[in-house]
């Protein structure tokens, strides 16, 4: 059977054609060597699969064309250190990840907007409500009518 077949049918990818890609560009490997989508591939093959920044590394146990869920024979079988690995590198991710989110003060917001300058974006400039220096109208959106403004004929204006 061909490496990028049983790739897609032990559910290592979700279609045969990324599973071709990832044979071809080299992120599978048999027996440490890198390989083709069509190299044939037997039962107790060694591979070295990369996923995302994982290595795998599993036991040929079975052929199938395609592989079911409902207790049918599992195709493979991943080492011991695979699976430490694996679980090593994702604790690292969760710690560097609840590091970034507590490293930085959160700023306060006024106003509940973004940039907490509570509607005016600069000083002396209106904010979106209206307002601003006396005398000059507030800015508006696109589609905002000014308070006095009826409905019009002609282009909508």
């Amino acid at each position: 059977m061909k490496i990028d077949q049983w790739l897609w049918a032990a559910g290592f990818y979700n279609n045969r054609g990324l599973a071709q890609a990832a044979a071809d560009g080299g992120k599978v490997k048999v027996g440490g060597e890198r390989v083709k989508a069509v190299h044939e591939i037997k039962p107790g093959d060694q591979l070295e699969i990369a996923m995302g920044e994982y290595m795998l590394e599993v036991t040929v146990l079975a052929l199938e064309e395609q592989y079911t869920m409902d207790g049918a024979m599992p195709l493979y079988e991943e080492s011991e250190d695979s699976i430490a690995r694996r679980a090593q590198a994702m604790e690292a991710k969760k710690l560097a990840a609840s590091h970034r989110r507590h490293a930085e003060p959160e700023l306060p917001q006024l106003h509940g907007r973004p940039g907490g300058t509570g509607g005016a974006g600069r000083p002396g400039q209106p904010g979106r409500l209206g307002g601003g220096q006396p005398g000059r109208p507030g800015r508006r959106g696109k589609n905002q009518r000014r308070p006095t403004e009826g409905f019009k004929r002609g282009r909508g204006r």
